[in-house]
């Protein structure tokens, strides 16, 4: 189930620096731990609608929390890099799919690209075009797993102009996180690709 990111930003709890805990009465404990019992139940029961239910309870979990924190801790004011590094992902969500290139992002955030990088690196931990792979990945990953979309497609639906140059990207980035098997089941994807065009 996808949450929507530029909601996300909202929540007091994700943002940098934000505390570790947050500690709940026995009340609250009960509250939550009901609404993830039913959640499970709803996982299991796989009827219409299963999704619209499950964002809603999730709606309640994050809102409940996010209460909490504000409830509990001071939360500071957003900074000039905040909002840069926010304005980042949320145009990184709508464009991956077309636009995969740091100089992009930076230069719709009128900054260089040298300047996004560090921004990223000092709240993310990672490059701008680490982050801009990354969520392409992720997105490869679950329309893969969850669709009944071919590679050809998934490849087409994220921009790539050709399948085999998409399993190339999917390869080189999952070459660490793959096991055996995931791997050969890639290289055999790619190979048949290969074959396909040639043929």
């Amino acid at each position: 189930m996808r949450y929507n990111n530029n909601v996300l930003y909202q929540f007091a709890f994700l943002k940098k620096d934000a505390d570790t805990f947050v500690r709940l009465t026995v009340k609250q404990t009960e509250r939550w731990n009901t609404i993830l019992q039913l959640m499970q139940e709803e996982t299991a029961i796989e009827q219409k609608g299963v999704e619209k239910v499950l964002r809603s309870y999730l709606n309640i979990l994050l809102y409940d929390l996010d209460r909490k924190f504000h409830k509990h801790s001071i939360i500071e004011k957003t900074n000039g890099k905040d909002e840069k590094i926010i304005l980042f992902e949320k145009l990184l969500e709508e464009n991956y799919t077309t636009q995969k290139t740091p100089s992009f992002y930076a230069k719709k955030l009128y900054i260089t690209t040298n300047y996004l990088n560090k921004l990223c690196h000092c709240y993310r931990n990672v490059t701008g075009g680490e982050l801009i792979r990354k969520r392409i990945t992720i997105e490869a990953q679950r329309l893969l797993h969850y669709t009944s979309l071919s590679v050809a497609e998934v490849a087409y639906k994220l921009g790539f102009e050709s399948p085999s140059y998409f399993i190339t990207f999917l390869r080189r980035i999952l070459a660490q996180r793959l096991n055996v098997s995931e791997k050969q089941s890639l290289n055999e994807k790619a190979n048949n690709i290969s074959k396909a065009n040639t043929d």
